[in-house]
């Protein structure tokens, strides 16, 4: 638990440094990887991480306000974001984190099968860098994610994109799962 609360913290930290540099006129940097922003994190007591982590949640909330005021962008893990989609994906990363506390319930399965989520992981986290998703050299077999009432997504070698589901996937691997599940494997 200690681990996942210095992950989420050093994210709120990360989204509001990056946005405050953006909006203050500032040289604008890359997103640090995960190790850099949390090991600080990690480092602090559980009682000092609490209070850290509702600090960072805070300060994101004013500089995500901040941008939506602004009409800006933020670069966000080498993708253009603007409040609309860092909302989206904190939002994002809160019900997939719930996911790992609590596991699969109504609540969270719910939640995970919210069609913006699982736009979100296509259009956005699909794009994020250092790559999300895992990619092979070459040109791979695609593997097809069907979900009930959703277009099919075709993955091959780390790249995610909506096909139509009367599409040939001859020599596809065919997963079909509920939404909740998809948006957890497109994660």
């Amino acid at each position: 638990m200690h681990e996942l609360t210095a992950h989420v913290t050093a994210g709120s930290a990360e989204i509001a440094d990056l946005i405050e540099l953006e909006l203050g006129g500032q040289p604008v940097r890359a997103t640090r990887d995960f190790e850099e922003r949390e090991a600080p994190y990690r480092a602090l007591s559980p009682r000092r991480l609490r209070r850290a982590f509702f600090r960072e949640a805070l300060r994101a909330t004013a500089a995500v306000e901040s941008l939506s005021s602004a009409r800006r962008q933020v670069t966000f893990t080498g993708v253009q974001l603007d409040a609309s989609a860092l909302v989206a994906h904190i939002s994002s990363e809160l019900v997939l984190h719930r996911w790992d506390i609590t596991g699969c319930d109504d609540s969270g399965r719910a939640a995970l099968s919210d069609p913006g989520l699982g736009d979100h992981a296509i259009r956005i986290v699909a794009r994020m860098q250092p790559d999300v998703l895992p990619r092979r050299g070459g040109v791979g077999a695609s593997v097809i994610l069907r979900s009930p009432g959703a277009l099919d997504l075709a993955v091959t070698s780390g790249d995610v994109a909506p096909i139509a589901n009367d599409q040939k996937t001859e020599g596809c691997s065919v997963v079909t799962c509920d939404p909740a599940v998809r948006t957890l494997l497109v994660w």
